[in-house]
């Protein structure tokens, strides 16, 4: 697999945005650098289904799937939607985050 480095603060202003081929994607790799702050990452697709999973200081989150499934109202699983954007936000100061998305092409 090919993999993708890309290290950014999550409070920034500056935004980096990246197109992949999903079906190309092996694994997503989101590491928070921060020995102290959180940092959200928040996962959207174009049905309005979102997830927001906190990555604690020193530590990594492994995506191994492109797709999502999100709902608050106590509904039953319908069915998975792929994965459309991924935001990053810091829990409270500027956060050091490494971002590898590993693909086949």
């Amino acid at each position: 697999p090919r993999s993708t480095l890309d290290r950014s603060s999550a409070a920034s202003d500056v935004y980096k945005r990246q197109v992949y081929k999903r079906s190309s994607v092996v694994y997503i790799r989101i590491t928070n650098l921060d020995d102290t702050n959180g940092v959200a990452v928040i996962l959207e697709d174009t049905g309005a289904d979102t997830a927001a999973i906190l990555v604690d200081a020193d530590s990594t989150l492994m995506l191994t799937d492109t797709q999502i499934e999100a709902f608050t109202d106590g509904s039953v699983f319908s069915g998975w939607s792929d994965i459309d954007q991924i935001f990053l936000k810091a829990a409270n100061a500027n956060t050091q985050v490494e971002v590898v998305i590993a693909t086949t092409e």
